[in-house]
């Protein structure tokens, strides 16, 4: 197990463990694998290091702790949505395609050749 350290950042599988084993305690070697291979950690694994900590410390089960982390996500998108009145309009001109993005942002998207 790695020392308390507050900017521990959690990347990986193995670091969420040594964190959650800070918080709740060393598991045994058959339930740290068992841990590992938990299908819940690729999506906590997507939030940042600040969020897990705090949803590591309010849950146990790692299903409990990604729960909190989507009440996290949502928490804070209906702050902002209340905080901004065009959020939602914001929204509309984004893109999943990072090609269409980059175009947009130089002013070549629409043209022709």
């Amino acid at each position: 197990m790695i020392s308390k350290n507050k900017s521990q950042r959690i990347h990986n599988p193995q670091t969420l463990l040594e964190f959650w084993e800070q918080i709740h305690g060393e598991l045994k070697p058959k339930w740290r694998t068992k841990f590992l291979q938990h299908s819940a950690i690729k999506a906590i694994l997507s939030f940042s290091s600040d969020q897990i900590k705090v949803a590591i410390r309010r849950g146990v089960k790692l299903n409990d702790v990604l729960g909190d982390l989507k009440d996290q996500a949502k928490r804070k998108e209906e702050f902002d949505r209340k905080q901004n009145p065009f959020y939602d309009a914001n929204l509309k001109d984004q893109s999943n395609s990072k090609i269409e993005r980059r175009e947009k942002e130089s002013g070549r998207w629409g043209r022709s050749i």
